[in-house]
């Protein structure tokens, strides 16, 4: 399964387990994607990542909103409850079987150029933590920036006069 999820774009995974407020073990599954969505914007590329993640064929939406994040890239959140996985998705993963609901809290981040779009995805069993695990997956894609590797001034930008005054 992980190495699938590195080849649809998984940058990076965590699992976690934990009680929850019954005492029960909760799991979470938190990874960091990087996908191509094919829009001729980073602006089109979120709205239509957002589109894609509030759309019915995901499960029952409880949010769906655009926003801006410290990083100032236009982004897209997207929460919902999913159905039960597949009996062979339990099996694969070891867990027992009996068709518990997930939720999932995901945001879209436009990469500065291009049709890129980073991803932050929390799932986990703790349905009636909602709320908690949405603050959690808007505090990670607030950490979110982009850097450029290759910062040489562009050809279309003008030089600082003030800059070349003082040199």
């Amino acid at each position: 399964m992980l190495d699938d999820a590195r080849l649809n774009g998984v940058m990076h995974a965590s699992f976690g387990v934990h009680a929850d407020d019954e005492e029960a073990p909760s799991i979470s599954f938190l990874t960091l994607s990087d996908i191509d969505s094919g829009a001729p914007t980073p602006a089109l590329a979120v709205a239509q990542c957002g589109l894609r993640m509030a759309g019915p064929a995901l499960g029952r939406v409880r949010a769906a909103r655009f926003l801006t994040l410290p990083c100032e890239r236009p982004a897209a959140l997207t929460t919902c409850v999913l159905p039960a996985p597949p009996q062979w998705v339990t099996d694969i993963a070891g867990l027992p079987s009996g068709g518990a609901v997930v939720f999932q809290a995901r945001v879209a981040i436009a990469r500065p150029q291009g049709s890129r779009v980073v991803i932050v995805d929390l799932t986990t069993t703790a349905v009636a933590m909602a709320d908690e695990y949405t603050e959690i997956v808007l505090g990670v894609a607030g950490t979110v920036s982009f850097v450029d590797p290759d910062p040489r001034p562009r050809a279309d930008v003008r030089p600082s006069r003030l800059l070349e005054a003082l040199l």
